[in-house]
């Protein structure tokens, strides 16, 4: 499970420059606050485009005193060669990476909660 808090967003980077076309990414999630009456929230999405060597926020973090849960992440190479794909989580400025991997032409990197 993915959890973004008020200081935490996640992000994409590739480890190199694209042929042709970027990357798409797309992120679903669910959006929870605490109140009164118990825990609710909504859902959302966040679309993007990868962006060579620079790093680019593929969902934003969540309001303050709300909690963000990601449900989905798909990123799809529609580039005209492999890309090396790195997933992370970018606290204050602290960065975990959550996974690095490989894409072929034509490949999707899915992630589900669950």
């Amino acid at each position: 499970m993915i959890i973004l808090n008020s200081g935490r967003k996640l992000q994409i980077v590739l480890s190199g420059a694209i042929t042709t076309n970027t990357l798409h990414i797309t992120v679903g999630y669910t959006d929870k606050r605490v109140a009164d009456d118990g825990l609710y929230g909504g859902y959302g999405s966040q679309n993007s485009v990868s962006n060579n060597t620079t790093d680019v926020d593929i969902c934003d973090a969540p309001k303050s005193g709300e909690i963000r849960v990601i449900d989905t992440i798909h990123i799809y190479n529609r580039d005209t060669a492999s890309a090396t794909v790195t997933v992370k989580s970018d606290e204050s400025g602290t960065e975990f990476i959550l996974v690095k991997t490989t894409l072929a032409t034509g490949d999707t990197l899915t992630y589900e909660d669950g």
